[in-house]
């Protein structure tokens, strides 16, 4: 009953009332006229039609000729300088990756590593390249253990004994010279120049140098650069790199071999040395980056080619989709309790499954086709209770092999040509370390923590691992960075990636859900409030956002609901109708897409 037929109800009662008390007996009530119908003229309906077209609520960056889209503007600016200079994808992609490296010290990264995705537009191929990092020689599977064989805290994460050997440079040297156009002194002289004159600290870096003061502020070439009197630089303060500018001038007239054997593999071999076992020149010297075959699966109709192992997830973001697919999401609609309660349900199986089978595929045997069949992934579903959450406890890894037959960022570019990189790399957690290599500059990551430790003790991020993922002697940890690209009819129609740690592969998952299923544009899929399970711990992590009502009934299902802060920054671009669309997550108030 709507306000005004409550409100005639009212008065007719009041009126009976007023005559029963008259002693009289009241006429037949009669209906009340129908309204006459409404009529408009067809100017009328044509501005009504002119001024309500839209259905976006959000709106993303458009363009025809390329697109750049980073979690720093001043490096989205130097992508896109590039671009409209006349170089593709990839150089602008190397251009940012040493942009970043400047003005987002706390995840872009030269003393780091990552993946990359290419999709070369001339051949129709997409190529996986992994230059993550790799474990040192020395290093052994109970480096993290005391005499009692407990993990001895903190020294995966804030010691030299963290460090794992970097790939980015060798990364984007090799990104440059396999599918490039221009010379790498030409990509990386902005951010030298950057590097050089420095740029004023914003509050969202400004927050996080205030927030990780303990750990960086024990290393004093650390404090050299990004301390001012006593304390972080604030808001406002210029950050100014004179050695990092010096050594990607280096890099820039001799290569990467400037950062694996020269001047610059010196000064990171000198900061390693009082600490045996940790990182050597040796190290440096023998990094070699992969060339991989893309994971690969299909869903409604699109092609999904994603990062392999030593990724996560690729794998487990095939694998949940997969789940998934045979479920009528679009009709139960955007973060439903339905919805959600199958999609934190597939998320658990996939997470456990991750923590017994995934690893260094040079070290491992990972039963990948198992992992990404449907069939298998059907398998997993019946399990799923259309009413009633599983608990974590309950759930044990899969068994995939019949069916055989991480702080990060991330950047998405697309040219006019076609070409499409999508970049996920990282120092792991905030300035990795902490740990700047005196005289380089270089911030040098923690990526050593992404290994099992110890088999059922968590990461940083929550994550456990077992013999697949424990430390060997130049093996690559596991991670969850997960740069994808979805194609259609062999075309890329959408580019996407996150940083986030263990949320990297729920956070792409989701993007490609409201994408493909819900008809999202960039803007809209990024805005839209984002869930979390990885099996261990048993809670399903929410954003602030959800409606009450979503949330109780999925309390009612059994979930343990936690609302934590936001997940994932993605960086999306979508191709269609030949014009580019993306968007930066506004999670990361830094963030630009920048196109022409």
């Amino acid at each position: 009953m709507n306000i005004r037929q409550t409100l005639l109800a009212g008065s007719v009662a009041l009126a009976l009332a007023s005559l029963t008390a008259c002693g009289s007996t009241p006429p037949a009530a009669t209906a009340a006229p129908a309204p006459a119908a409404v009529q408009q003229t067809s100017a009328a309906q044509a501005a009504s039609a002119a001024y309500d077209f839209d259905m976006d609520v959000f709106h993303p960056v458009v363009a025809r000729n390329g697109m750049v889209a980073t979690e720093q503007e001043l490096a989205s600016q130097i992508g896109l300088d590039i671009l409209k200079a006349g170089g593709n994808a990839v150089d602008a992609a190397v251009g940012i990756g040493f942009a970043l490296a400047v003005a987002l010290p706390n995840a872009g990264n030269l003393g780091g590593g990552g993946f990359m995705m290419v999709h070369d537009a001339k051949t129709g191929k997409s190529v996986a390249l992994d230059f993550r990092e790799v474990a040192p020689i020395k290093a052994t599977r109970d480096m993290y253990l005391d005499a009692k064989g407990n993990v001895v805290d903190g020294k995966s994460l804030y010691t030299h004994y963290a460090v794992g050997v970097p790939g980015t440079v060798a990364g984007m040297e090799h990104a440059l010279k396999s599918w490039g156009t221009l010379p790498l002194s030409r990509v990386i002289a902005p951010a030298i120049e950057l590097a050089d004159k420095g740029f004023p600290v914003s509050e969202t870096l400004a927050k996080i140098l205030q927030q990780e003061k303990k750990n960086m502020g024990n290393w004093p070439a650390t404090q050299a650069i990004f301390w001012k009197n006593g304390e972080p630089l604030k808001v406002g303060d210029p950050l100014v790199q004179k050695d990092l500018a010096q050594s990607m001038r280096l890099i820039g007239q001799q290569g990467a071999r400037a950062f694996y054997e020269g001047d610059i593999a010196q000064k990171i071999a000198a900061e390693m040395a009082p600490q045996a076992g940790a990182l050597t020149l040796q190290d440096l010297r023998e990094y070699k980056v992969a060339e991989r075959v893309p994971t690969r699966g299909t869903y409604r109709g699109y092609e999904i080619v994603t990062m392999p192992p030593p990724s996560s997830g690729g794998p487990h973001l095939v694998q949940i989709l997969n789940m998934l697919e045979p479920l009528p999401l679009a009709q139960w609609g955007p973060n439903s309790a339905q919805t959600i309660h199958y999609m934190a349900e597939s998320m658990k199986l996939a997470y456990a499954d991750r923590a017994e089978y995934l690893g260094d595929p040079d070290f491992v045997k990972i039963p990948l086709k198992g992992l990404t069949s449907k069939h298998y992934a059907a398998s997993l579903a019946k399990g799923i209770d259309a009413n009633t959450a599983r608990s974590g406890k309950s759930i044990k890894p899969g068994q995939p092999q019949p069916y055989e037959s991480d702080q990060t960022t991330h950047y998405s570019v697309v040219d006019k040509a076609g070409n499409a990189v999508a970049v996920t790399y990282t120092l792991n957690t905030n300035f990795g370390s902490g740990i700047v290599a005196k005289g380089t500059g270089i911030l040098l990551n923690n990526e050593m923590d992404d290994f099992s430790a110890k088999p059922g003790v968590a990461n940083a991020y929550g994550l456990v691992g077992g013999d697949a993922n424990a430390v060997a002697a130049k093996k690559r940890p596991l991670s969850s960075m997960t740069p994808t690209l979805v194609l259609k009819d062999g075309k890329p129609t959408l580019v996407t990636g996150s940083p986030g740690g263990a949320r990297i592969i729920t956070t792409v998952l989701q993007t490609v859900v409201n994408t493909i299923d819900f008809g999202m544009n960039p803007a809209e899929a990024a805005a839209a409030p984002r869930v979390h399970h990885q099996w261990t711990p048993d809670e399903l992590r929410v954003e602030k956002g959800l409606s009450p009502d979503t949330i109780a009934l999925l309390k009612q299902r059994g979930h343990n609901i936690a609302v934590k802060p936001s997940m994932g920054r993605t960086q999306t671009i979508q191709i269609r109708g030949g014009a580019l669309y993306g968007y930066s997550d506004p999670r990361n108030p830094d963030g630009k897409t920048l196109g022409y």
